[in-house]
């Protein structure tokens, strides 16, 4: 008796590690991706928060010409930044700050597939209302 050969054999293995790979790769993609759009929420809501910190360090307020005291604005932000263990810039003048925060977001499914992770960044601005 001639032993059968089945030519369809390994084929549903390889059809489950494709389908397998796949579904880690857009778990990865949902997971990894979500916690991206919260840290860029996140940045933008510590550098306004930053901003407006540095933007009521004011001066002139009893002689009519109020303004941003630019140094403590800086001093201001950057204790502010600090507490929060957020890494960021900071540029003040007379009439505005502006903060820029960096946060870096590490992966944790996308390792798989040799991503590390992504720099976020977010920028606002505060500027003192005259009037």
């Amino acid at each position: 008796m001639i032993p059968r050969v089945d030519s369809d054999q390994g084929t549903v293995s390889a059809f489950v590690i494709v389908m397998v790979g796949s579904l880690i790769l857009l778990a990865g993609l949902v997971h990894d991706g979500s916690r991206l759009v919260a840290a860029q929420v996140e940045a933008s809501d510590r550098a306004g928060a930053a901003a407006r910190i540095g933007a009521q360090r004011l001066r002139g307020v009893r002689a009519d010409s109020v303004e941003i005291d630019p140094s403590a604005a800086r001093e201001a932000v950057r204790s502010h930044l600090a507490a929060h263990g957020t890494n960021g810039e900071v540029r003040a003048t007379p009439e505005s700050v502006e903060v820029t925060v960096r946060v870096r977001v590490p992966f944790v499914l996308l390792t798989l597939v040799g991503l590390s992770g992504r720099d976020v960044e977010a920028s606002r601005t505060a500027v003192v209302k005259r009037g």
